[in-house]
This record gives C-alpha cells, sequence and structure tokens, in this order.
C-alpha cells in the first residue's frame, strides 16, 4: 500500500486514541493542524504532511501562536522531505517546530521515547553525555590524541564534544563508543525550547468592522484578541481563559461555529465563545451579540462574557 497523506492521518488518530487522547474531529488540508488532543494536562497540536517541505510558513506561524498560547507540544508528522524519506528516531524540524516521522511519533506517544539525533546540514547529529566521555577516555588513560585518530577528527573537536560545546555526527560517535565500549548518546527533547513567537507569527490584524469590535471590546476588558485565518477557530484570547473565539454573521453557519467552539473548550479544558449580530439566540448556548453588549459598560461586559463562556467539565 502507498502511504497518503490521509492514511497517515488515520494511523496518528490511532496512535493517540490507544493512548487515552481526546481528539479533535478531521479538518481540511489548509487547517493550522490536522489534530488536536489531549490526554491530562498535556495538550498536543499535530499537521500531518507527506513532504514536510510543504509546509507553508502561514501554517506554522498559526500551529506556534496556538501552542503559545495553549501551553501545548506541536509537532508536524510526515513521510519524507526534498531529500528524502525521514529517518525514524531522528528529529527534524520546519520553522521551529518538531518534525517526526510515523514511527519516531509512536514511540514518543507509545513509549515516552524521545529521538536519539537530530539532522542538521551536512548529515544526522546527536546529542552526547560530555562528562561520562571525559571520565571515560580518562579512565582508561586515552589521551586527547588517540581518541581523535580513532574517530579521525581534529584533538580539538574531541575536547569541544567534552565540553558540550558541540554535537556529534552520528559516524564520529559510533566510532568513540565502539572505542571505549560505552554508551554516549543522550536523547534530544523536542520541546525543550517552544518555537518562538514572532511578531510575524501574530494574525492580530481585523478583516472588517465587525473583527475591529471584537478587538476594540476585549482591549476594554485589557485583553487582546489574535485574528487567526488558518484555524477552525475565527480568533484566540488571554481573557479569563477564554482561549478560543468564533464569528458568525450568517445562520446558517451559527451552529457550525458552536459545535467547533464546545469540541476544542472540552478537548483543551479551556473557555470558548461565539460572537455575533444575529438576533433571538438559544440564551442557553456560548453565543453574544456583540450590539447587545458594545454600549454597556465594562463590569457588565466582562460579567456577561463570564456567564456565557463554554467549557464543558
Amino acid at each position: 500500500m502507498d502511504l497518503t497523506r490521509e492514511f497517515m492521518i488515520r494511523q496518528v488518530r490511532a496512535i493517540l486514541r490507544r493512548n487515552g487522547y481526546k481528539l479533535s474531529s478531521e479538518l481540511s488540508m489548509s487547517s493550522s493542524y490536522d489534530i488536536i488532543g489531549s490526554r491530562g494536562n498535556e495538550i498536543i497540536i499535530v499537521k500531518i504532511l507527506y513532504n514536510v517541505d510543504t509546509l507553508k510558513p502561514e501554517i506554522a506561524s498559526e500551529m506556534k501562536l496556538l501552542s503559545n498560547i495553549l501551553k501545548a507540544k506541536a509537532i508536524i508528522i510526515g513521510a519524507r522531505c526534498g531529500i528524502g524519506p525521514l529517518e525514524d528516531s531522528i528529529l527534524y524540524s520546519r520553522y521551529g517546530i518538531p518534525v517526526f516521522s510515523i514511527k519516531t511519533f509512536s514511540d514518543f506517544i507509545n513509549a515516552d521515547q524521545y529521538p536519539i539525533g537530530f539532522a542538521a546540514p551536512g548529515g544526522f547529529y546527536v546529542k552526547i553525555n560530555s562528562k561520562l566521555l571525559k571520565e571515560t577516555r580518562e579512565k582508561m588513560g586515552i589521551s586527547l590524541g588517540e581518541l581523535a585518530k580513532v574517530a579521525n577528527v581534529s584533538r580539538r573537536s574531541i575536547q569541544l564534544y567534552e565540553e558540550g560545546q558541540t554535537a556529534v555526527s552520528i559516524d564520529v560517535i559510533m566510532k568513540i563508543e565502539d572505542y571505549l565500549n560505552v554508551n554516549l548518546i543522550d536523547t534530544v527533547d523536542p520541546f525543550q525550547n517552544p518555537p518562538e513567537i514572532e511578531e510575524k507569527d501574530k494574525f492580530s490584524f481585523p478583516r472588517d468592522n465587525f473583527d475591529r469590535e471584537i478587538e476594540e471590546l476585549f482591549k476594554k476588558m485589557g485583553s487582546f484578541v489574535y485574528f487567526v485565518r488558518k484555524s477552525n477557530v475565527d480568533g484566540l484570547s488571554n481573557m479569563d481563559d477564554i482561549l478560543f473565539l468564533g464569528f458568525s454573521k450568517m445562520r446558517e453557519n451559527l451552529m457550525e461555529k458552536v459545535r467547533t467552539i464546545e469540541e476544542i473548550a472540552e478537548i483543551t479544558e479551556k473557555y470558548g465563545l461565539v460572537f455575533t449580530e444575529l438576533k433571538d439566540l438559544d440564551k442557553n448556548l456560548p453565543i453574544i451579540n456583540l450590539k447587545e453588549i458594545e454600549k454597556k459598560d465594562k463590569e457588565t461586559v466582562r460579567n456577561i462574557i463570564l456567564e456565557k463562556r463554554f467549557r464543558s467539565y
């Protein structure tokens, strides 16, 4: 069977379900993520691509923004990149987001096993236990020059390895480990340094007057709104843990927005809210008519928002 993106999505969803994750519904390919899942306090955001080099900058920006606001792990899963298939147990990166093969992802979810190496210009590299390297070499009475000759690198390179100043290529570390008869490789934590959020990652510009009114409303509350373009929600905020916002101007898609907000709020155990200009709304739903609150004072608006926000647990 040829590996396809659709098959990979089914694989990933099955891996997560078997490990007790609550999962979002399937989304279109143009979305900034394919799956949001949660298990306990952990939230994971996954984008799946056959070729990870097709990842678009705007998709990466929204993934980083979502992961930053949700304190979630963002992961891209792929089958290949421009130079060939993704190697298992190797960490790749695109726009600062960790990239796994299916097998690497499965090992991480099933066994909490991190990659043993990472891809960088020039090949594959590993992190090593520099302290153990130095202790073992000195205990065995091996000089820097002797070990450098075995590994076919410079004496200075061995010094840098022992000082933890540089990564080691896989072929070099294999020679050193064989010669010293010790395991020196440390696994790589893909989430040790979360992706940095740059200004270009913040899709905070409103598209129309409706967006501008919502932006001003949250400013009045002392909060922000990021307007996202590639997600199944329309905005993200930090007001009282109300993270997910939906906007609807048409009655025919109002309930779809509500269901989306309810689902993602339930999965992430955060709050969600839908804003509209439509009238005659079900008072039991997490929907607010923007026109009905725009002239109310700050405290009244805050109380209405807190009362209407959706949280399912």
